[in-house]
């Protein structure tokens, strides 16, 4: 071979070594560094529950977030308050919260075609109270002032009415936290109240004519598809409750303590002999276990049918059935 073929070959067989070392090296050893990104943890989505602050129902909700029971559980639950019952069981079905603890209306939105249901119960009877102006008896009713949009306080006024033959007016009152300044303003004889107001009213003066003592339960609603669709939050949520509820009949001081901070009130005499009256009627009403389901459905039939009577956030008079509130349970996620 001549030199010239010989160094033509060569040449060739350089180009080719020195071609593959160079995709060798672009394909592997300038292989660029991987970007050095750190995950970011997804924020939890809130869990949100509606809640009236002095309302009696409300009271398990927030004894289990202010104990850190929801946090026990890894539920990143945040608590609104609301302004109405019936706007706020209206969010629940449009899906804007998660949970309200207002079964009985819950029962009346479900009669009415809203896709929420009653879930759990831990509670078997509601302390209502009739108090009247300073120096009244119950024969001096003429009017009751109750808060619009609270089926439990009309089913309440109209028994009363009724059972006691007394021709009083049901005065409707637009805001819930005004039926209280109705009675001290003299617009009402007498208004339906729970507790701590009660005992508020009580301490001025004004006298309690009657413990109603209701038997019907309250307890916690969702909308359906919270339910079918996320069973496993709507169990953690139901045990958070039963051990707030525990919390609440084992240690009074405790609970004590978060009421005067949940209802805004100074922690002095009067208002820490307030908080004992109110504690003692939690530590009898409030059922660890609620009440059993058949229990249940008779409690809320007489908060659905209501009599005949007629009431803007009821359910118009219609009769409804055991068979009918029982649609509007959905017990399942509690045995």
């Amino acid at each position: 071979m001549s030199n010239k073929k010989f160094f033509i070959y060569g040449a060739v067989i350089f180009l080719i070594i020195f071609s593959l070392a160079f995709v060798i090296q672009q394909k592997f050893l300038n292989k660029p560094e991987p970007k050095n990104e750190v995950q970011q943890d997804q924020p939890r989505q809130e869990i949100k529950i509606m809640y009236s602050i002095t309302s009696f129902s409300a009271l398990p909700i927030v004894i289990a977030q202010k104990a850190g029971l929801f946090e026990k559980y890894n539920l990143p639950v945040v608590l609104y308050e609301q302004t109405s019952p019936s706007v706020s069981v209206k969010s629940l079905a449009a899906k804007e919260i998660d949970y309200l603890p207002f079964a009985s209306e819950g029962t009346v939105a479900s009669q009415k075609g809203l896709p929420v249901k009653t879930f759990m119960l831990f509670s078997e009877n509601n302390p209502y109270f009739l108090v009247g102006q300073k120096g009244s008896k119950i024969n001096d009713i003429k009017n009751i002032g109750l808060g619009v949009g609270i089926p439990m306080h009309f089913y309440v006024a109209k028994k009363f009415i009724l059972e006691n033959d007394i021709p009083a007016e049901i005065i409707y009152i637009n805001n819930v936290s005004a039926v209280t300044a109705a009675l001290k303003s003299g617009s009402v004889d007498a208004v339906i109240r729970s507790i701590p107001d009660v005992f508020k009213l009580h301490m001025e003066e004004f006298p309690i004519l009657k413990d109603f003592n209701i038997q019907i339960g309250q307890g916690l609603i969702t909308y359906d598809d919270k339910i079918k669709n996320n069973p496993e939050e709507v169990k953690k949520i139901i045990q958070a409750i039963k051990e707030a509820i525990s919390f609440i009949k084992n240690k009074p001081e405790e609970t004590k303590k978060i009421l005067l901070e949940n209802w805004k009130m100074d922690d002095n005499e009067t208002n820490r002999k307030i908080v004992d009256d109110s504690y003692d009627i939690m530590k009898k009403s409030f059922l660890e276990n609620g009440p059993t389901e058949g229990t249940a459905v008779d409690m809320l039939v007489r908060i659905a049918k209501a009599g005949d009577f007629k009431y803007p956030q009821d359910v118009d008079g219609q009769i409804v059935t055991t068979e009918d509130i029982a649609k509007s349970f959905d017990f399942s996620l509690i045995k």
